[in-house]
Order: structure tokens, then C-alpha cells, then sequence
């Protein structure tokens, strides 16, 4: 194995264990698919930063951007399965606030 992919290898390993810790105490995101979520984190995570600037994100800001993500796909999911009536109703609670 290169050192190209051992180090990539690490981040997906980094990220895997921060996925599982975050599961394990997230019930909404159980039922989504760790290898496929570590699979996506470690690409996009390498898609804009080095792996040296990957390994180097504190483990909390690491579960932070990842928490950020989940969240944001869990509520895509929730709202694209709204019916158009429930859909109005979300967007006139969102324009009161």
C-alpha cells in the first residue's frame, strides 16, 4: 500500500469512529448506512482539505461539521416526504418567525 492511501485510509478510519461514536448516541441517524455516511465524509472532507489538514480538525469540530451534514439530510428527507399542504404549512411557521 502507497502512502497516499494509507493516509487516506486513516481518514476514513478517523471518520468511521466519529460516525459510529455519533450514532450510537443519535437515534434519529441509527437507521442510515455508517458505510456509505463514511464513505461520503471521508470523500468530501478530502475533497477540499489535505489529509494533513483533515487529521489536524480537533475530534470536536470533526462531530460538529458531521453533525451539521446529518442534520441538514435528515431534514431534507423529512421535508421531501411532506405532502404539498404540509409543505405550506412549514413555510408559513417558517415566514412567522
Amino acid at each position: 500500500m502507497d502512502r497516499a492511501s494509507v493516509e487516506k485510509y486513516a481518514v476514513i478510519n478517523r471518520v468511521s469512529k466519529t460516525l459510529n461514536n455519533l450514532m450510537k448516541s443519535k437515534s434519529l441517524i441509527q437507521e442510515l448506512d455508517p458505510v456509505e455516511l463514511t464513505r461520503y465524509f471521508s470523500h468530501q472532507l478530502l475533497k477540499n482539505r489535505s489529509v494533513e489538514q483533515v487529521m489536524a480538525i480537533s475530534e470536536d469540530e470533526l462531530s460538529k461539521i458531521i453533525k451539521a451534514v446529518m442534520l441538514f439530510e435528515v431534514m431534507y428527507e423529512l421535508l421531501e416526504d411532506l405532502s404539498l399542504e404540509e409543505m405550506e404549512i412549514f413555510d408559513a411557521a417558517l415566514s412567522e418567525k
